[in-house]
């Protein structure tokens, strides 16, 4: 069966990722993350998501429709590099412009652009975190994959 466009998107997403040059991310996955067992090797670290989705139609011609869709990812990311504030700041400019580079994720999408950043450093000492809100738009047509 074929990959729906979300997850195609989901995957370039992945794999965009994890061709980061510097600073480079040694964990890059879209399975939940026990940070405490995260070893130094692995670090940083990033956990991509899927958040949601807004969708709303774009054409209603008999049996097919074509919809617009936003579909929203997290990308959280952990390390342990000092200073970490720093290190921080680095990945998310990092992260930016390698999505950047390709805004259609490998012509699947209309557009990609980072959303909202927010930094901890605080919570999970001696890690400093960050989540990004990514939104790919995207046009299908409903009954299509």
């Amino acid at each position: 069966m074929a990959e729906s466009i979300r997850e195609q998107i989901a995957v370039d997403l992945v794999s965009t990722l994890k061709q980061i040059e510097e600073p480079k991310p040694r964990y890059v996955t879209r399975e939940p993350i026990k940070i405490s067992e995260l070893s130094q090797a692995q670090m940083p670290a990033l956990l991509i998501r899927t958040a949601g989705e807004d969708r709303s139609d774009q054409t209603m011609t008999g049996s097919n429709m074509t919809r617009l869709s936003t579909i929203k990812f997290e990308i959280v990311g952990y390390t342990k590099a000092k200073p970490v504030d720093t290190a921080i700041n680095q990945m998310v400019e990092a992260i930016e412009e390698e999505l950047d580079k390709d805004r259609t994720r490998n012509s699947t999408a209309l557009n990609t652009q980072v959303v909202l950043i927010e930094n901890d450093n605080e919570t999970l000492q001696p890690f400093g975190s960050f989540r990004m809100e990514v939104d790919v738009l995207y046009k299908f047509t409903r009954g299509a994959l």
